[in-house]
């Protein structure tokens, strides 16, 4: 299936996805107790944190390697490197929802939280989130994409969703409890997985796994452990900075404007997410070819194609920002401002090109994990700095001068460690040389 294609059945995926989450977050909404809804908010985020971190870097792993060993004769190098990634992402992801379940037991145990069984159920959580996106990543480097994002991405909500809704009516709408909810996510989840793992090995070609004998690993994949699970970590404190530090600096009304304009603002990055998510396990392959060239036309093409898109809906989402936030209430358009700086910053990250990913699907994950809890540091300091000086607005105009900085930092670094060029300038330049090449060749 073209590159193109893909990314279209990705984009309309992740759309189906973003509207999923916004009307399940709506249905619990309505049908819990606020208390409720908040607790079920936070434990669906908190656990998303640490399965990311408890994954070791194994995601990024398995869309660097398995491309590269995917035809190698040898089966048992592509055995070996699968069956370890999931065994160190099992004892990583495990860790912490055992230390966590603990510590919800010792707390309740103590009274010092509430529903702390209920919490040690959804910490079951982690390790399920863990599994799901394992198997997603796994699936994506077989370019499976729909495979990869629908069971989580959508099914696991929408299932969710409906069966609340029919818990909510069947008790003549009397407010669904935490424990229900919980109960299903979990369930919902682990049956999704299950189903995943069987259409993985029925219409993908992956070798079966063995995770204890595993004697074929790939020397290059044991040095990337570190660098991954640490770009995973800074690239997470990177992207919820924002929002936390407007939380913390002041209080719940000004984080709920924010964070609306924050949501609004990220509908931009579909157009880079959908085209990232296709190019990350082609990258690898066409590296470890031999072909640069091949390379950087992957990566041209999908500059160009993210870059038009992103500019044209952030104009006008710039231009339409007060009446968009007014649908949430009329006292939203005072983060008219905010709206629209953080529009700017998704713009230049557009811009910049797909750095980061071409760093470590190209042999540069320590650069890039250098480069990425640097400029982590810097961004979050810009943005204590301007929130200090300049309230809400002053903390995304601090988001777009961080992006510009670890854009341009991941941007410097490709150019000069691979000599390829991921900004849209060059993108567009190889698209009209390319297209002159064409008229030439026709005349």
């Amino acid at each position: 299936m073209p590159t193109s294609v893909l990314a279209l059945v990705t984009l309309a995926t992740k759309v189906a996805a973003a509207g999923v989450t916004y009307l399940f977050t709506l249905i619990l909404a309505r049908t819990m107790k606020v208390s409720d809804f908040g607790v079920v908010g936070t434990l669906m985020s908190a656990t998303f944190l640490f399965s990311v971190a408890g994954s070791l870097g194994q995601r990024i792993a398995l869309l660097r390697f398995v491309p590269q060993y995917m035809d190698n004769p040898d089966r048992s190098i592509l055995t070996s490197l699968i069956g370890r990634a999931f065994a160190v992402a099992a004892v990583g992801t495990a860790l912490p929802w055992l230390a966590l379940s603990i510590g919800a037991g010792i707390a309740g145990a103590y009274g010092l939280v509430d529903h702390w069984a209920i919490l040690a159920l959804g910490f079951v959580l982690i390790p399920l989130q863990g599994w799901v996106d394992m198997q997603a990543h796994l699936s994506r480097a077989y370019h499976a994409i729909v495979l990869a994002l629908l069971p989580k991405e959508v099914l696991w909500r929408a299932i969710a969703g409906v069966c609340v809704l029919g818990v909510f009516f069947a008790n003549s709408g009397a407010k669904v409890s935490l424990s229900t909810v919980v109960a299903l996510l979990v369930v919902i989840l682990l049956a999704l997985i299950l189903g995943q793992l069987y259409l993985m090995y029925r219409t993908l070609a992956i070798p079966r796994i063995n995770l204890i004998r595993t004697p074929t690993i790939p020397e290059d994949w044991r040095s990337t452990i570190v660098p991954f699970w640490l770009f995973s970590l800074s690239s997470i404190l990177f992207l919820n900075a924002d929002v936390i530090v407007v939380g913390l600096m002041f209080g719940g009304e000004q984080a709920g404007y924010y964070f609306v304009a924050n949501r609004i603002s990220v509908l931009l990055t579909f157009f880079s997410m959908s085209y990232n998510i296709v190019i990350g396990p082609m990258l690898p392959s066409a590296f470890h070819s031999g072909s640069v060239d091949k390379v950087r036309a992957i990566v041209f093409n999908a500059t160009y194609n993210c870059f038009l898109p992103t500019a044209v809906a952030g104009l006008a989402i710039l231009i339409l920002a007060p009446y968009i936030l007014r649908l949430f209430g009329g006292a939203f358009d005072q983060a008219t401002a905010v709206l629209q700086l953080l529009v700017v910053a998704n713009v230049i990250n557009a811009g910049f090109g797909p750095s980061d990913i071409v760093l470590n699907m190209c042999g540069r994950e320590r650069e890039a994990m250098k480069t990425n809890i640097a400029t982590m540091i810097v961004g979050i300091l810009l943005i204590l700095a301007a929130g200090w000086a300049f309230g809400p607005v002053g903390v995304a105009a601090g988001v777009v001068g961080a992006v510009t900085v670890k854009k341009l930092a991941m941007w410097l670094q490709a150019a000069w460690l691979l000599e390829i060029r991921t900004d849209v300038a060059a993108a567009i330049g190889h698209m009209v040389n390319s297209s002159n090449g064409a008229r030439v060749r026709r005349s």
